[in-house]
């Protein structure tokens, strides 16, 4: 959301004129005295409150000059994570640390910093910079089998399995647990965007063999539950079919509104990509990302459908002469893993490692999290300990102090703040009417105008990273 004031300034006026329609009285006195009771705040509404993001501190490079500081193991993380750090977005110290920690020192991670300041892509980073070194081994894809799109047929008896033609070991190679289903569509659309772009697609292609980085969401939302069987199979391949149109039709309306966000495609999933296409695909031949959460977790090691999952990873982690592959265990909120539910986790997470081999000290086992209230003290240590049972000294834990730099409150005086509120009046006169797109001319008109006010505009810069960064 762009514009939190007019929001609430618009909602607050919808109440007000629908308790003047579906309530009006015959007195005008009457009518005139409720409009101005309903007028004075906290009657309908609290004002809203904001919290600025700190501003955190830059490292000062885009994502190909920290590639360029790597092991060359490690090439091509600028062309997989792309759409995460464009070419004009530099790395917060923060997140470049985390890559430093978890690839060059072997360290588990838990990342503590505020909202905003880029937790996810501290542990992503890390993962697809390990996939890309994994992949150098890969053999190329063969060539897709005949009838690999089964469900495009209106009654198919028979299903091909998604990626039965690959020939490189199937296994997780990461877990990525959250605790609830909305959090776990969030990440799924940051992964679309991440590995099924064209851009990642075509890199892979000239890079990888043909190889793709997979993914896939076990939840009960995955289709589809149950033993294979013809009427099962049917369903899936409707399912299919219904998402592989809905997904054209998408890409179609993009094309005819240029006005529409770009991101909304990741809204849906892409067929012809890296993403899974059901829990029975996902029991043949396990996605090197899987997303889930803890109690569809618990529930999957109870039960022998999903046995394979497990007995792969097992099987690739133990291979011998492969001591240098990783299992990623990446946690999501682990502030919220405290007393009865959070014992409960970590119990489901011992049962993990035994399921998989590992110990809970193994060097092929990386932790990394994310919380909102671990300290780097003795209680947070001690947390962690008990947790996930591996010494907490192998935890290196990121707190950025959360401190604005310059400008601060302090220089959005003169001239500052007369160039704020003129951007704001030649946006948005109206803040009841709603606000434009960030794509209108006068929008984009506009930001140029403050950026070189603020004095911020460099030289072939586009507007929103020159007032994002600020001075540099």
């Amino acid at each position: 959301m762009h514009d939190l004031v007019g929001a609430y300034q618009r909602i607050d006026e919808l109440y007000r004129l629908y308790i003047k329609s579906a309530f009006p009285l015959r007195s005008e006195i009457l009518n005139r005295e409720r409009d101005e009771l309903v007028a004075r705040q906290t009657v309908l509404s609290q004002p809203p409150l904001l919290e600025p993001n700190p501003i955190y501190p830059s490292e000062g490079i885009n994502l190909s000059q920290a590639e360029a500081r790597l092991s060359s193991d490690y090439a091509g993380i600028s062309k997989i994570g792309q759409q995460l750090f464009p070419p004009g977005r530099h790395l917060y110290q923060h997140q470049w640390e985390s890559i430093q920690q978890v690839l060059e020192n072997g360290k588990d991670l838990i990342v503590t910093t505020g909202t905003g300041s880029g937790k996810t892509e501290c542990f992503l980073l890390p993962l697809l910079a390990q996939l890309v070194k994994e992949s150098l081994s890969w053999p190329n894809i063969s060539t897709t089998p005949q009838g690999h799109e089964w469900w495009r047929q209106d009654n198919p008896t028979k299903r091909t399995s998604q990626w039965e033609h690959s020939e490189r070991p199937p296994a997780m190679r990461a877990l990525i647990l959250y605790p609830l289903n909305a959090l776990v569509e969030d990440q799924l659309m940051r992964l679309r965007m991440v590995l099924d772009d064209d851009d990642t697609h075509q890199w892979l292609d000239a890079n990888r063999g043909g190889n793709r980085i997979t993914f896939g969401r076990y939840t009960g939302q995955t289709p589809i539950p149950g033993i294979e069987g013809l009427q099962r199979i049917r369903r899936l391949g409707r399912e299919l079919r219904r998402s592989d149109g809905t997904y054209s039709q998408v890409l179609e309306e993009l094309t005819k509104n240029p006005d529409l966000p770009p991101e909304t495609r990741y809204f849906f999933p892409r067929l012809d990509g890296a993403e899974m296409w059901s829990r029975w695909d996902m029991q043949e031949t396990p996605p090197d990302i899987m997303i889930t959460n803890y109690s569809m977790l618990n529930i999957m090691m109870m039960r022998s459908i999903e046995k394979n999952i497990f007995e792969q990873t097992k099987n690739w982690l133990s291979e011998e002469g492969h001591p240098e592959r990783q299992f990623f265990l990446i946690i999501d909120e682990l502030h919220s893993y405290r007393g009865t539910p959070g014992t409960e986790v970590a119990y489901i997470v011992r049962l993990l490692l035994s399921r998989l081999g590992l110990s809970v000290d193994s060097p092929q086992l990386r932790v990394l999290g994310t919380s909102a209230s671990l300290n780097d003290d003795e209680d947070g240590r001690r947390f962690l300990k008990e947790f996930f049972g591996r010494d907490p000294q192998n935890f290196h834990l990121v707190n950025t102090p959360q401190t604005p730099t310059q400008p601060d409150a302090a220089t959005l005086a003169e001239p500052y703040a007369t160039a704020f509120r003129d951007f704001a009046i030649s946006v948005q006169p109206e803040p009841t009417k709603g606000s434009p797109l960030l794509t209108d001319p006068t929008v984009t008109t506009a930001m140029g105008t403050l950026a070189q006010e603020l004095g911020r505009l460099k030289q072939q810069e586009p507007n929103e990273i020159a007032l994002g960064e600020g001075e540099r």
